[in-house]
């Protein structure tokens, strides 16, 4: 650390040097402490630390610690802080008890100076580095920054995310004051209870916005600001901005006093899967613009293009066992050569034992219970049920357009039914038959953990031999699907949607029926000790 004020600096002082980078590392390590033990970073409205910094230097060294790029850094950097579960605030750089005599005093006062001062923003910052850690021949001040405190946005800046969460600090902490505990409550209740249409896309919300009340003093002040901070910080994309969603929807009319009939039918028409966060017009010629500019800027392009799932591209929770033939093998009308379109005759499906009747469970239970000693499976089509196809990524090194799809977690992987079901013979099936399971998966969605994508719905489907969509049109990309910085140009990635095919209809193999929510679905077992009949209607 050196002077650039245009004079030379006075000659440090014997082990100065050393000294200084001794308690750079101290802050180096205070903030590497601080970003694993919480990760989320806050500035707050303090004074500018760098005069406070040399005040409580000794005179004679105060010249040889005045230099712009310490002071740029304080300036910035200086008034970072952590929030604590209860609103506790904390330095995330300064702490005297583990820097050198020196700078004890300074590091004091800057200690207190952060803690207590009000958060103004969450902070954000991109780079490996902040400040610069040597110029002029000397060290100054600075910090290595953990890749999982860079910012990596590429659609909006720093400091526009910035500026988001402080608008989303300001709605939340509105929405608060509208809708109170008990309106919440009683959302949620109904939400649990499972007595409005597509519940699972704002239960988050609204458990969100419950567990802030219980949490959230009731008086304005640093730590109700503190906490509702942090909320910000750790919340889903969309859930501090409740009155802009259906959770604000269904929470203005319980708090108007509406009759549970007119709450339940207004919730289903504006959550029916044809309309919820579905465009209703064309886009716009300058949001066609926006998404090309967009597209252009993430290097989404390859992403559109969707093909049909195979079932060895896919985790499966359970495969047929005692010699069952794999999908590729059974499937044998897709074969080539001049008898290709004909389908072989399948095993005879065994009877159940004494012509029991199915017994009626749950997904959970049957998956606990019932899976484990499953050597073969089949399901008896009906007239109309919720089949399901699974679509994944052409090119498998494109960007993730999903929200569920992670750099560092890829999963492409989606799904579709259609909205009132569809028939056996489209997809290829006899009706009023007991087709085979070739493989059984849960939802892409909860390929990652049943709790991270909360907002979409749980389902496992029964892959079943053959099943292959005739009639699908589009690519079956539904906005509720996207990462989140597509939200603005979700309407011409409808029209895109609509405009293209899926392919490799022929090649798909991990289509199949959809269970655990809508829906009674009969389904035939083979264990070592004999044959039953189960009927699975809900999750659990």
């Amino acid at each position: 650390m050196t002077s650039d004020a245009g004079t030379a600096p006075p000659p440090p002082a014997a082990g100065e040097a050393a000294t200084f980078e001794a308690f750079s590392r101290a802050v180096q390590a205070r903030f590497d402490a601080v970003v694993a033990a919480d990760g989320h970073l806050f500035e707050v409205d303090a004074p500018d630390l760098g005069p406070l910094f040399l005040e409580h230097l000794p005179a004679e060294r105060r010249p040889y610690h005045t230099c712009s790029c310490c002071l740029t850094f304080l300036r910035r950097f200086g008034s970072l802080v952590t929030v604590t579960k209860n609103g506790g605030i904390a330095s995330a750089l300064w702490s005297p008890d583990t820097v050198p005599d020196l700078y004890r005093p300074a590091v004091t006062a800057m200690m207190g100076a952060v803690t207590g001062a009000p958060i103004r923003s969450a902070f954000l910052a991109s780079g490996e580095t902040w400040g610069r850690p040597t110029a002029g021949g000397f060290p100054h001040f600075s910090l290595a920054v953990p890749e999982t405190r860079r910012y990596g946005g590429i659609v909006v800046t720093a400091r526009q995310a910035m500026a988001a969460r402080r608008e989303d600090f300001r709605t939340l902490s509105h929405a608060l004051d509208v809708f109170d505990r008990r309106v919440v409550a009683q959302a949620l209740t109904l939400l649990r209870a499972e007595a409005l249409y597509r519940s699972e896309k704002v239960i988050g919300p609204a458990e969100f916005l419950l567990r802030l009340h219980d949490e959230v003093p009731r008086k304005a002040g640093p730590k109700r600001d503190a906490i509702l901070w942090r909320a910000v910080a750790n919340a889903p994309p969309g859930f501090c901005t409740p009155r802009g969603g259906m959770i604000g929807t269904l929470l203005a009319d319980i708090a108007e006093g509406r009759d549970f009939a007119t709450v339940k039918a207004r919730f289903a028409a504006k959550m029916h899967p044809l309309a919820y966060q579905r465009p209703q017009a064309a886009p716009r010629a300058g949001t066609i613009a926006q998404a090309e500019r967009l597209f252009a800027q993430l290097g989404l392009e390859p992403a559109l293009r969707r093909r049909y799932a195979h079932l060895d591209e896919i985790p499966t929770i359970w495969r047929p066992r005692h010699g069952a033939a794999p999908a590729e093998a059974t499937a044998s009308h897709t074969a080539s050569g001049i008898f290709g379109g004909l389908k072989a005759r399948q095993a005879a499906v065994p009877e159940a034992v004494l012509d029991m009747p199915a017994q009626t469970v749950t997904w959970s239970k049957f998956a606990r219970d019932v899976l484990p000693d499953a050597q073969r499976m089949w399901v008896f089509t009906a007239e109309r049920m919720t089949f399901c196809g699974l679509v994944t990524a052409v090119n498998p090194d494109a960007p993730p357009l999903l929200q569920w799809d992670r750099p560092e977690a890829r999963n492409p992987v989606s799904w579709y039914i259609y909205v009132n079901g569809s028939t056996p013979t489209r997809w290829r099936l006899p009706e009023g038959a007991w087709v085979p399971v070739t493989g059984a998966t849960l939802l892409p969605v909860l390929w990652s953990g049943a709790d991270r994508y909360r907002h979409h719905r749980t389902g496992a489907v029964l892959i079943l031999d053959g099943a292959q969509d005739d009639a699908a049109s589009g690519l079956c990309l539904f906005p509720e699907f996207l990462r989140s910085d597509l939200h603005g140009v979700r309407a011409v990635i409808e029209a895109y949607s609509k405009a293209h095919r899926i392919e490799g209809v022929e090649e798909g193999t991990a289509n199949g029926l959809l269970v655990g929510q809508d829906g009674d679905h009969r389904i035939r077992v083979e264990s070592a000790i004999g044959t039953a009949t189960y009927r699975i209607d809900r999750w659990e």
